[in-house]
């Protein structure tokens, strides 16, 4: 079995035989000329169907489709002063008249157009901006697609007219708007794949005064300024912004590079993107009026390669190497901006340049990244004599002298990087998978061949990936079908080894028990390499002849005898055998003395089980699953299996203890009477505090008031249960009293009243006076209260109400006469209300002495006029306050 390492990584560096030299790469050939003796100022390419568009300083329009041998005038502008044009097509094209009508023809018709914005009163400029125009050099940036439209260049902003419409539907946004009333945008470059867009306003970017650019480039849009004061010119005819991806689809790389680039009546200068400080400045052209830039693109399938080419007042000048590095890094600084003049076109006045775009969008599955390539072959000139066409060529001796080395690699080359040739020793049946970094969706526009030694390898013709095994050197040949340049690789030496000796006699399985191990070994050979894997993964350090294995898995061990290759031995399967801890159950971790405590397991897989105690195996219980105790102990049960493993259970330990006792303890022992109430306490022998009563309480304590047997469950903290004997409380019956009825006494009657209670007590207590007898004698009116007492000593309170019925007539006794104005009169009280109520008085022999009535109820001690002698008297009253006469007798004293 061969165990293939992928390792994924690629070189990205391309290696170059001899040096690279700055000539050679591009070349130029003049082809036909058309318009002969006839000055243009612009030649323009519509990128749609490639109609190539010529116009002269006079405003005449020329134009040649794709399939035309010559140009005609195109008809439609007759009469009209063109100043520009622009357009996606021969059908749907744009032409300025100035100084602020757009005239556009699409189909057939004509379309007048404005910008009908306040204070806009010039056009300048207009371009279109194609949608078509997304290039991208990274799928590190996905696509992003952009809207058709006019571009349009005022004296005041920039606005877009988008295709399709017939207004300006919107002002162009960019960033860093003018604060001047009257910035004047310009065009400065209207290439397919780049538009610039200049304003007057200083910006202040690295220069006191500078001309803004607003370049639309590929998917986005970049703001830069450029120098318009001493040493450097004023007026700039035309820029390029030349912009590079670097290693073009490779995705590890991911920088890129800007250079500014710009014309002037006095020469071409060129600057670098870095920062204001680390900027370079060149002037690349010397002594020439530019006036037009453009700029082609070779070998974007590959690589992209960047030439520009510059028309002046006195021939045309291009980049014959490309601007930045072809296929490894490049620089920041401008030494690679260096021109050529055309030997051909010495002193011909060339106003306007064109390339001729040949687009291919292509789509990389399945990530969906999307890949636009160019095939550039022609550029067109407008000059003061005619329209001619340039053909552009590569030199293929000068790629010939580049080694393509950008692959895939399933492992590092045996001889490392960099390197002259790249080198892979094997072993046995093991193949190198080797692929060029190029996306997928490019490959149809290259050619792919492959040599073994020098011979083509018929069947792999057009197959970019492949697989190396035997022996030999490998090339590969790569051939950019747009400009039919081939890359070819470096050379790539498979060296085949011998498969290595592997001695491995196992069984294919291996069972081992938990906390053992097992060994497994090779045959030791000087010079071998060992690596040992388990479950596809190999062990780290285990890198010798032999391995000791103490965990389950499926264990191989790989061997080599050359770098980056091992052989595999046959699997052996290691299962360690993990029996289950054994639980067991228990009704509970502690008992009382007289209890049995039952243990058992688990035991569904039916191992054999062996029981201990306190470390010693109980044999009488070997084999069960189910064993009772009531020994005290530390408990524990083991599984053994047919290959004598065994797995242990943990401890458990079990205790019997003692039962306590409890006592009930109560604050009185007497029968209680009716509300009353005993306090019942348990009193224990041991600790705890779980006690349950009969009644359900679970306090030490309770209190009982009524009839019953009470006992109480004690629990001790060793979990033993006892109850207490049962408690009698005795609750007697109640007293019962009836209420006696209201009594009535008149007590100036003298009247006597008996109250009577209820039989059968032991004891009657009238108003504090304890007897055995149930009667009570009263003579004056008021509340008595009496109390019973029962043979348990039980009481019970009732009140007697005795009432008077007749009302208190006040009579004195006794009262002395004598003048002193002190105790004068016998005076009567309580015979107001009764005027008719009869006093009289009596001498000791009866005889009348004295009579009044209720209205004058007193005597004055006189009887006909005379005071009475001292002495006793006798008097009664007769009143409807009482039904009896009232009689009494009266002493006068002196």
């Amino acid at each position: 079995m061969i165990i293939k390492l992928i390792y994924r990584i690629s070189l990205l560096t391309y290696l170059l035989i001899v040096p690279i030299i700055l000539k050679g790469q591009l070349n130029l050939k003049v082809g036909e000329s058309f318009l002969d003796n006839q000055a243009f100022k612009q030649v323009f390419v519509s990128v749609e169907d490639h109609t190539v568009w010529a116009l002269t300083p006079a405003g005449t329009v020329y134009y040649k489709k794709d399939s035309d041998v010559n140009f005609s005038i195109y008809a439609q502008t007759s009469g009209l002063n063109i100043a520009e044009l622009t357009g996606f097509n021969e059908s749907e094209m744009y032409f300025l008249v100035k100084p602020d009508i757009i005239v556009h023809f699409k189909n057939g018709i004509k379309h007048e157009l404005k910008v009908n914005y306040p204070e806009v009163s010039r056009i300048n400029d207009i371009s279109i901006i194609s949608s078509k125009r997304n290039v991208e050099y990274t799928p590190a940036y996905p696509y992003n697609p952009n809207d058709d439209y006019l571009a349009i260049a005022t004296n005041k902003h920039m606005y877009k007219i988008y295709r399709g419409n017939l207004s300006v539907t919107e002002q162009q946004s960019y960033t860093n708007q003018p604060l001047v009333n009257e910035p004047d945008w310009h065009i400065t470059n209207a290439g397919f794949k780049s538009v610039d867009f200049q304003h007057l306003y200083p910006m202040g970017q690295c220069f006191v005064n500078d001309h803004a650019t607003l370049n639309y480039k590929a998917f986005t849009s970049y703001v830069s300024a450029l120098p318009d004061r001493a040493p450097y010119p004023s007026k700039i005819n035309c820029t390029l912004f030349a912009h590079h991806w670097q290693q073009a689809f490779l995705v590890t790389s991911g920088w890129q590079i800007f250079y500014n680039i710009w014309g002037t009546d006095e020469g071409l200068f060129a600057r670098n993107m870095l920062s204001c400080t680390g900027m370079e400045i060149k002037k690349i052209i010397a002594d020439e009026k530019i006036n037009d830039l453009e700029e082609s693109y070779a070998l974007t399938s590959i690589a992209k390669q960047n030439f520009v080419f510059a028309a002046t007042d006195r021939g045309l000048y291009y980049t014959p190497a490309s601007i930045f590095n072809e296929f490894y890094s490049s620089p920041d600084n401008l030494d690679r901006v260096k021109f050529t003049k055309h030997p051909s076109l010495i002193n011909l006045k060339i106003n306007s340049l064109c390339i001729d775009t040949y687009i291919t969008i292509s789509k990389e599955i399945p990530s969906g990244i999307h890949y636009n390539t160019m095939c550039e072959k022609i550029l067109w000139l407008a000059s003061e004599n005619g329209i001619k066409k340039i053909y552009l060529t590569l030199d293929q001796d000068y790629y010939s002298k580049v080694k393509y080395s950008d692959f895939y690699y399933e492992k590092p080359p045996s001889n490392g990087y960099n390197k002259p040739e790249i080198v892979f020793e094997t072993c046995g049946n093991q193949t190198i998978k080797l692929s060029p970094r190029i996306p997928t969706s490019l490959h149809n526009q290259l050619l792919f061949q492959w040599f073994k030694d020098g011979t083509e390898i018929n069947d792999w013709i057009g197959k970019p990936n492949v697989e190396l095994k035997e022996s030999g050197v490998y090339t590969l040949k790569i051939t950019a079908l747009c400009e039919n340049i081939i890359l070819e690789s470096l050379p790539i030496i498979i060296k085949n080894n011998t498969t290595p000796e592997i001695v491995f006699n196992y069984p294919d399985e291996v069972n081992i028990c938990q906390g053992t191990s097992y060994s497994l070994q090779t045959k030791l050979v000087t010079g071998y390499k060992y690596k040992w894997i388990k479950d596809g993964a190999e062990i780290p350090n285990a890198n010798q002849n032999s391995y000791n294995i103490a965990v389950s898995g499926i264990y191989n061990v790989q061997v080599s005898n050359c770098d980056g290759y091992f052989e595999t031995s046959k699997s052996v399967k290691i299962n360690q055998i993990n029996l289950p801890t054994p639980i067991f159950s228990l009704g509970k971790t502690a008992y009382c003395i007289g209890e049995t405590a039952e243990i058992s397991v688990v035991n569904p897989l039916n191992y054999k089980t062996k029981w201990f105690k306190d470390g010693g195996e109980l044999m009488e219980f070997a084999n069960q699953n189910i064993i009772t105790t009531t020994k005290s102990g530390l408990y524990v049960v083991s599984f053994l299996n047919d290959d004598n493993c065994n797995s242990n259970s943990l401890g458990r330990n079990i205790r019997f203890n003692l039962v306590p006792t409890v006592a009930v303890n109560r604050t009185t022992n007497k029968v209680l009477c009716a509300g009353e109430e005993v306090t019942l306490t348990a009193n224990p022998n041991q600790s705890g505090s779980d006690f349950l009563w009969s009644t359900g309480e679970r306090t030490a304590s309770i209190k009982v008031n009524r009839n019953g047997l009470f006992y109480v469950n004690f629990t001790s903290t060793s979990g033993c249960t006892k109850q207490s004997d049962e408690i009698e409380v005795i609750v007697g019956d109640p007293i019962n009293l009836s209420s006696p009825d209201e009594q009535r006494i008149c007590v100036i009657a003298k009247e006597k009243v008996t109250l009577e209670a209820e039989s059968g007590f032991a004891f009657y207590t009238w108003n504090g006076e304890k007897t055995k007898i149930p009667f009570f004698e009263v003579n004056k009116a008021g509340n008595y209260v009496l109390t019973v007492e029962d043979i348990n000593g039980c009481t019970k309170n009732v009140t007697y109400k005795v009432v008077q019925y007749c009302k208190d007539i006040l009579i004195p006794n006794a009262f002395s006469p004598n003048g002193d104005n002190i105790n004068d009169i016998w005076q009567i009280s309580g015979l107001e209300s009764d005027p008719n109520a009869k006093i009289i008085i009596y001498n000791r022999f009866g005889n009348i002495i004295y009579t009044s009535n209720g209205n004058n109820p007193f005597w004055d001690g006189k009887t006909k006029g005379n005071i009475v002698p001292v002495g006793v008297y006798y008097y009664s009253i007769e009143t409807k306050s009482t039904n009896q006469i009232l009689k009494g007798s009266v002493t006068i004293i002196k």
